[in-house]
């Protein structure tokens, strides 16, 4: 069934980085389920796919970004399979953008290095809004003085 659906569009030779929602040490649901990751991981391996990065930056409340993805046990469910990128301390571009009320953004340069992106994105309520779905996600790409 993967091949039929998905074999086109991600393949084993393409770098693939998986954005994870991890704003704060708080449990699933609040961030991505580690269990989902950790299959999601599995799969991608057992399909052949060997580049494969895992990344974030968490809230500024919950720095640092590698000990909330310890505490959550993200790390443990990559298992050495995947590499993990907190962007607390990654290479940054900074990128035109062609819309007219952000003409640039500085990401992360793995994110750009990446063939396919894969969004684990969890259904929750937010502060200012009734639900941020996987819109707020991305925010996690821009560079803590964009934000």
């Amino acid at each position: 069934m993967w091949p039929d659906l998905f074999g086109a569009l991600i393949q084993p030779r393409q770098a693939l980085f998986i954005n994870i929602n991890l704003n704060s040490a708080d449990p699933y649901p609040a961030a991505t389920c580690p269990r989902m990751l950790a299959e999601l991981d599995h799969f991608l391996s057992d399909h052949g796919h060997r580049r494969i990065e895992v990344g974030e930056r968490s809230g500024y409340d919950a720095l640092p970004t590698r000990r909330v993805a310890k505490k959550t046990g993200f790390l443990d469910a990559l298992a050495g399979r995947a590499r993990f990128l907190d962007f607390d301390s990654t290479d940054w571009v900074r990128v035109d953008l062609p819309e007219p009320y952000l003409y640039s953004a500085t990401v992360p340069k793995a994110v750009l290095a990446a063939d396919r992106i894969i969004s684990l994105a969890n259904l929750k309520t937010h502060r200012l809004a009734d639900y941020s779905f996987g819109l707020k996600l991305a925010v996690g790409y821009l560079h803590p003085l964009e934000r």
